[in-house]
């Protein structure tokens, strides 16, 4: 009896370790699927973070300001979201499709509206 327990508690705990790699690996087939068929084949950020890590100061390698004078650029179009753009994919933040998804676009254009609407109410 105290054999059959054992094995049946090895088997359980065996089954449930295995659970969890296999759902990740199903979710990263998923998302593989899903950048592929969007074109995107390299890294894929989502518009709220690229305009966060932007602010943030990640993308001045690339000439984009931080802070406040990120907002300032906005404003004075020196900056716009076709740029941000641009400017990530040369960083290796986005892929080369980032550049022609105009759905994309539109959100970073979004979320910079909103960093500098933030910025005046302040």
């Amino acid at each position: 009896m105290r054999k059959l327990t054992l094995g049946t508690l090895s088997t359980l705990l065996l089954t449930l370790g295995a659970v969890p790699a296999v759902q990740a690996e199903t979710h990263s087939t998923e998302e593989q699927a899903y950048s592929r068929e969007n074109g995107q084949n390299v890294r894929s950020t989502a518009a709220f973070d690229l305009v966060s890590a932007a602010y943030r100061g990640r993308l001045e390698s690339e000439g984009i300001p931080s802070y406040y004078q990120l907002q300032q650029a906005y404003e004075t179009g020196q900056i716009d979201a076709e740029q941000l753009v641009t400017r990530a994919i040369a960083a290796g933040e986005l892929s080369p499709a980032a550049a022609e998804d105009e759905g994309y676009i539109s959100a970073v254009r979004v979320h910079l509206s909103d960093l500098t609407e933030q910025g005046q109410n302040e």
